[in-house]
């Protein structure tokens, strides 16, 4: 419906403020092309029913723009409340409820999220790519879906704390690249969500480190979100679904760097070709004092090919209910492998 477009030539402030939208495809988009110094944009204050799309779409807001007081329902039209791309923008005391989609939306970007109330959404805050907000004082409850969604590719360091009443959702594959640490506070709830399509299944790829602060009364748990046994009814269903082997697929570790410990993995491993709930792709971590449930084939999968040499340590780790519990593969390399697999 309304549509504002700033370049970097110009120093804008525009005020878009106490209007309404009404059944539009997207109430508000804004579009700023590298204009953090320059483009302040005030949006506050409109009431968007029923956005097919989005209720605002904003894209390179900096930090002086201020997305607040606006009023996102949708009665009829599934659609999704706020999409924010690059900058860092303030977006508070905003009331979106019935997003069947995304309460927020954050895609490369560091908006200050606080006051907001959510409710009656998907997942009420979705992450995708590298994004560091700062979230403070939102009131989200009520969503089918309560969860925190993430996918793409972590481009920098990045934090995951325990969010209260929140489960951390991988919506789509995620990757943590070379060179960046993912740190997961312990007591933290990951889900991968349920595809129905098993070539489509979730996964977790991990090039970098993945820094798990779990300890052995304060497990991390990595599980299905029909798995309502951890982190309650993610999928927002009630008791139509039960948890299974193929709900999601693997977790890959490229670097033997990492030491994967005191986790709960559970209800996958069901990727094509790729049965694997944890896979060590030709590396050396250290993967000790988890358990592993219902894998799909195997739960712990080891591969070593005959160019590089490795020593992962696999100890003191339980398996249940799972095909087979550790399969290790060299190729040639009984000279390079040195595996040790000891106390499971």
């Amino acid at each position: 419906a309304l549509y504002y477009y700033a370049d970097r030539s110009r120093s804008t402030s525009p005020q878009i403020t106490n209007n309404d939208f009404y059944s539009c495809t997207t109430g508000i988009s804004y579009t700023g092309i590298n204009t953090v110094a320059k483009a302040t944009p005030t949006i506050t204050g409109n009431e968007i029913t029923d956005a097919g799309s989005w209720g605002i779409w904003a894209k390179d807001v900096p930090s002086t723009g201020l997305i607040s007081g606006n009023t996102i329902i949708n009665y009829v039209n599934s659609g999704n409340g706020i999409y924010v791309e690059g900058g860092s923008p303030a977006v508070s005391g905003n009331m979106i409820s019935g997003c069947s989609g995304y309460g927020i939306q954050m895609n490369n970007s560091s908006p200050v999220v606080t006051n907001n109330t959510i409710e009656w959404c998907g997942p009420p805050l979705v992450q995708t790519n590298a994004c560091f907000p700062i979230y403070n004082g939102n009131d989200i409850s009520q969503n089918t879906k309560q969860v925190i969604g993430f996918s793409g590719t972590l481009s920098s360091n990045t934090h995951w704390p325990v969010l209260p009443n929140l489960s951390h959702l991988i919506i789509d594959n995620l990757t943590v690249p070379s060179g960046v640490t993912l740190t997961i506070e312990a007591g933290v709830v990951v889900k991968f969500q349920y595809q129905s399509d098993s070539s489509s299944n979730r996964c977790l790829c991990v090039h970098g480190i993945l820094n798990l602060q779990s300890t052995p009364g304060n497990p991390i748990v990595f599980t299905s979100d029909r798995d309502d046994s951890y982190g309650g009814d993610s999928n927002g269903d009630g008791s139509a679904t039960a948890p299974s082997k193929w709900d999601w697929g693997h977790i890959r570790i490229y670097n033997g760097s990492n030491v994967f410990h005191d986790c709960i993995v559970r209800y996958g491993g069901y990727k094509s070709n790729s049965n694997y709930l944890v896979w060590a792709d030709n590396c050396s971590p250290i993967i000790r004092d988890c358990t592993f449930e219902y894998a799909y084939n195997t739960a712990l999968y080891y591969y070593a090919d005959r160019s590089r040499s490795t020593s992962p340590q696999i100890t003191n780790n339980d398996f249940y209910s799972c095909t087979t519990g550790i399969s290790y593969t060299g190729i040639n390399t009984v000279a390079k492998a040195t595996p040790t697999i000891t106390g499971n």
